[in-house]
């Protein structure tokens, strides 16, 4: 036969054990659940943080590529006014080239017509000084004593011939030559270290002739 109690008893054992394992179960399963959803706020957190530094990361790259345009921009200003000024240099250097190059002419200029000047001067002075001296030979010895520089009229060679005006070809010479001189001493730098000389010069020369209206140097 069958003992009731007995079986009654394993199965009150066997319920007991059950409930107990059930509620292990179930407080295991609670604390994996809280676990999981730790887990889970945790990966939200790290998701999150990365999705800010992306965002950060892609501002920062928005910024940088402005920046680099930017900068690239300066740089291109920067290169295209340094050619400019490399030009503008090159340009002022041509023109100080040329400026030296027509000073340089203008000086030859200068020397060459106060050499001119200085024999014109030369031959000028020296036909008076024979005007002054000069006796004709067609003069009697009364004539030639009384006769002084100042009105013995002078002799002219052939070569001599005179111009419309009256004055012989050596003071044409003279007068078309400082004319020249002072038109070429106009332009002339005051800190040129001949043009005092060449000033006197002509001064000199000016002094020579009786045409008044030569320009002062």
């Amino acid at each position: 036969m069958i003992d009731e109690e007995k079986l009654a008893e394993e199965a009150t054992n066997f319920l007991q054990q059950l409930k107990f394992d059930w509620a292990s179960a179930k407080d295991q399963n609670t604390r994996i659940q809280e676990l999981l959803e730790e887990q889970s706020k945790r990966f939200k957190e790290v998701y999150n943080k990365v999705l800010q530094q992306e965002a950060a990361s892609h501002v920062s790259s928005k910024v940088l590529q402005q920046e680099a345009v930017i900068h690239r921009g300066d740089t291109e200003g920067l290169i295209t006014r340094v050619s400019q000024l490399e030009a503008t240099l090159a340009n002022l250097s041509n023109s100080q080239k040329q400026e030296v190059s027509r000073d340089q002419e203008l000086t030859d200029e200068l020397v060459s017509r106060v050499a001119q000047l200085g024999i014109t001067l030369a031959n000028l002075t020296l036909q008076k000084t024979q005007s002054e001296i000069h006796v004709d030979v067609h003069m009697s010895p009364q004539q030639s004593s009384s006769t002084t520089a100042g009105n013995v009229p002078p002799r002219h060679s052939p070569h001599d011939a005179g111009s419309s005006d009256g004055r012989p070809p050596s003071s044409m010479s003279l007068i078309q030559n400082l004319y020249r001189t002072a038109s070429l001493l106009m332009f002339m730098p005051d800190h040129h270290l001949m043009k005092d000389d060449i000033v006197r010069t002509f001064k000199e020369a000016r002094s020579m002739t009786i045409w008044r209206r030569i320009p002062q140097a």
